[in-house]
């Protein structure tokens, strides 16, 4: 079943929808969040840093958009979840336009670094 998230700004205005499979964890849904915040930074032809901190509850890492997350976690990705994610990673991918596929192995890899998993 379908789960629309309301992507929301700084002061809670909706900048946008996401429609994904299941709902979004926190870290999700910020790492989603960035993403939208840059397109509408694009297209209203404003300046924008997009990086964003890594997708790791507590993690206070900041990298550039086409990193998921800092190296120190993506090193506990297990491999084949990292090539999952490789595989699925499309350049210039938005939230709205990330593959169902894509957004499963997100989903996978951040729960294997919270669980620890190697």
């Amino acid at each position: 079943m379908a789960h629309t998230e309301r992507i929301r700004d700084d002061v809670g205005a909706v900048i946008g929808l996401a429609h994904v499979a299941t709902p979004l964890t926190p870290d999700e849904l910020q790492a989603v969040t960035g993403v939208f915040r840059a397109a509408r930074a694009r297209a209203e032809g404003t300046s924008f840093q997009p990086w964003h901190e890594c997708v790791v509850t507590d993690c206070d890492i900041y990298m550039p958009p086409n990193r998921l997350m800092c190296q120190n976690h993506w090193r506990k990705v297990p491999e084949e979840q990292r090539r999952q994610l490789e595989a699925t990673y499309r350049h210039g991918q938005t939230a709205t336009t990330a593959s169902d596929e894509y957004l499963t192995a997100v989903h996978n890899a951040i729960v294997a670094v919270q669980e620890g998993k190697r």
